[in-house]
């Protein structure tokens, strides 16, 4: 059924769900730590492997690094305790204001499929 401009409602759209577009983060006072994922692999990664293997990672030091300039997640070996515990930190936030992640919050039309 087209819509009034003749485009397909949204029901009918078939969206790419693939794109690490969604956004997660955190922020202690020192660190801010972004989790980005796509909105079809909704995770709560708990091991260090899994943090990587269904996300893209941003960590900076805003306290020696205030315009986010070095990445800290790109070295993620020498980094690897302060990811896991802003992960953590990150984990925990979820669990308090969402509860369970896994994308349930969204439109019908984009929801993971289970």
């Amino acid at each position: 059924m087209p819509t009034r401009k003749g485009l397909p409602p949204l029901s009918e759209k078939n969206p790419n769900l693939s794109h690490r577009g969604f956004i997660n983060f955190c922020f202690d006072g020192r660190y801010k730590y972004a989790r980005y994922y796509a909105p079809d692999q909704f995770n709560t990664p708990l091991a260090f492997d899994d943090i990587f293997g269904g996300n893209e990672l941003e960590l900076f030091d805003l306290e020696a690094d205030p315009d986010e300039v070095e990445n800290l997640a790109l070295d993620g070996e020498q980094n690897r305790a302060l990811i896991v515990a802003m992960n953590d930190l990150l984990n925990d936030l979820i669990a308090q204001e969402v509860g369970v992640n896994d994308g349930s919050f969204l439109p019908e039309v984009v929801r993971p499929k289970t």
